[in-house]
């Protein structure tokens, strides 16, 4: 064996003892270091993750509650339209609301507006033209527009007054299709 000196001795001991911290830095330390810099590099993209999932969950849930709100506005609007009348109904209707404003009629024209078909709420609903050239007095040819104008089912589409006395309106029947 080698005699060291105490001088020596304590270079080799130093020595080991750096050796012994800079080992375990470089294979103890800086690898746990660095696993965690990784792991917190996934939690932050983990997070950022989880809250585009909780916008999107977000947004979901208020596109549900409109279309609840909209299923609901258009069962109210289902019930604004009336059932389904064929086109002698349409005519007995019309004749009948001629007839208590004292209109006498000239010109009945009925136009089933195959065209203007559209969903509600699972019912397909449909559109009635009627065109019609009356003669009557004026404040009745008033009250019958009146009337017209006061039924949700019924929306105006022109109304002329050629005279006193000679009128020509036009409006749209809107109601379910036949089932």
């Amino acid at each position: 064996m080698i005699n060291l000196t105490n001088r020596e001795k304590k270079l080799v001991y130093i020595t080991f003892i750096l050796c012994l911290i800079f080992g375990s830095y470089a294979f103890l330390l800086e690898p746990t270091i660095q696993s965690i810099q990784e792991k917190e590099a996934l939690v932050t993209e983990l997070s950022i993750e989880v809250d585009s999932y909780q916008l999107s969950f977000a947004s979901i849930t208020s596109l549900e509650a409109a279309y609840q709100n909209n299923l609901s506005e258009l069962a109210s609007l289902e019930t604004l339209i009336g059932d389904y009348m064929q086109d002698e109904d349409v005519d007995r209707l019309v004749s009948e609301m001629l007839v208590d404003h004292y209109l006498t009629v000239s010109n009945f024209t009925l136009i089933n507006n195959d065209a203007d078909d559209y969903d509600i709420n699972s019912a397909v609903a449909m559109a009635k033209s009627v065109q019609l050239t009356l003669s009557g007095d004026r404040d009745d040819f008033i009250d019958f527009v009146e009337v017209l104008y006061q039924r949700s089912d019924v929306v105006l589409t022109s109304l002329t007054m050629a005279s006193d006395d000679e009128f020509e309106i036009s409006f749209t029947i809107y109601m379910k299709a036949e089932q």
